[in-house]
């Protein structure tokens, strides 16, 4: 179990304030999420990351989007868990939607490499969709 410290605390008002549709307050609390992380549990600070992703992709600052999914993917890449592989996956398909921006294609292309990466460390546990990985 972990504890209920600042960063949990920051890392929930940003959820919150996205999904009330505040997304000044959604940034400055996702940043500052992935600030008091960095130093911490990597789990956490993915999970961070993943919200912070979001809450430029859904401002509709795909650079900046970009530039965290970056971190994000370098970010413990042999991280073997199943809710971050399916939160990744809900990400990818927010980006997906902005497929035509070249560095969004680019990044999705690293994307599903990193993806296929993690499902072959969860292969006992995830299974693989019919006909192979994708």
């Amino acid at each position: 179990m972990s504890p209920f410290d600042d960063a949990t605390l920051v890392s929930e008002s940003a959820l919150a304030f996205s999904d009330l549709g505040r997304p000044k307050e959604a940034l400055r609390h996702g940043m500052q999420a992935v600030v008091l992380r960095e130093e911490g549990r990597t789990r956490s600070l993915t999970f961070s990351r993943i919200t912070l992703v979001r809450i430029h992709a859904d401002r509709g600052d795909l650079d900046a989007a970009i530039s965290v999914g970056a971190e994000l993917l370098d970010t413990s890449p042999t991280l073997g868990s199943v809710r971050v592989v399916r939160q990744m996956d809900d990400l990818r398909e927010l980006l997906e939607k902005h497929r035509d921006y070249g560095p969004v294609c680019e990044y999705l292309a690293r994307f599903d490499e990193a993806r296929r990466a993690r499902q072959l460390l969860l292969a006992d546990i995830i299974p693989l969709p019919r006909g192979g990985p994708t």
